[in-house]
């Protein structure tokens, strides 16, 4: 199959429904990452997205905090521990435990599109992650997607995972993002060096130019971090799907708010 006709297919099912990080929590108080928040997620026709982390002994597991304390009794991070000691590991006092990518996968089934959140990745060595990732993912059948902000990590997964869809992180608006990030250069440059799939931006960062272009050229944008029903309204009006923070409910799908015109580029001040 040809890469066109790949792009066209991740398309359909990357607009089809909104997705949620982590799972919801539901009426039992799902604890986010958990199989019963997945679960809970699949129920309300939900997409997940699954934040994946490396462990000592290089598998993929599924943990969406930079450190085990909150939610475990291990102290640190998870590249501390092996990967049996962490799957051992009940979530915030529940019955529920910390699960491996290759575990979770098979329970989700391709009953709903699941993207892979590698952002945790180290910048400077990101590739024994994306190994681990692509182990979990042999045998998948289901919609499956991975998303980074780095290019090189995007590119990766283009080259030896071509059946899954690959989505750019873009950066724009973030906090003490330095302003060479946020020229149209940069940008050319990263969407040259990660060929995505899909793009995905900050809802606050939304509206904006660049991705009114991505979409006008057909490219899904998605908007992250979305938390209450009148963010989720505003992003629609810019984006061609959103991706809600772990909630106890979905946000129900509303009546779009009026588009906010496009912000107008700054120029940047010279170092």
């Amino acid at each position: 199959m040809t890469r066109q006709r790949l792009s066209q297919q991740f398309a359909l099912w990357l607009r089809a429904q909104p997705f949620v990080r982590g799972g919801l929590a539901g009426k039992t108080g799902a604890v986010s990452h958990s199989l019963e928040a997945i679960e809970q997620a699949i129920k309300a026709g939900c997409g997940v997205v699954l934040e994946a982390q490396l462990t000592f002994d290089g598998d993929a597991i599924v943990f969406g905090e930079d450190t085990l304390d909150r939610l475990t009794t291990l102290r640190g991070h998870v590249h501390q521990y092996g990967s049996a000691r962490l799957q051992g590991q009940k979530l915030g006092g529940s019955n529920s435990t910390i699960m491996s990518l290759s575990c979770l996968l098979p329970e989700i089934a391709g009953r709903t599109p699941v993207l892979i959140d590698a952002s945790r990745a180290p910048q400077k060595d990101p590739l024994p992650l994306c190994f681990a990732i692509r182990r979990a993912l042999e045998g998948y059948g289901g919609p499956l997607g991975i998303l980074s902000p780095n290019p090189r990590v995007v590119a990766w997964f283009g080259e030896h995972a071509r059946r899954v869809a690959r989505g750019l992180l873009v950066l724009e608006g973030a906090k003490r993002t330095p302003w060479w990030q946020r020229t149209t250069l940069w940008r050319t440059v990263l969407l040259r060096r990660a060929h995505p799939d899909f793009c995905v931006f900050d809802h606050r960062a939304l509206p904006s130019d660049f991705a009114q272009t991505l979409r006008r050229q057909s490219m899904p944008v998605l908007a992250c971090s979305v938390r209450t029903a009148e963010e989720a309204a505003a992003a629609r009006c810019h984006a061609d799907n959103i991706i809600q923070d772990f909630e106890e409910h979905p946000i129900p799908a509303a009546a779009p708010a009026q588009p906010r015109p496009a912000r107008q580029p700054v120029a940047a001040a010279r170092p």
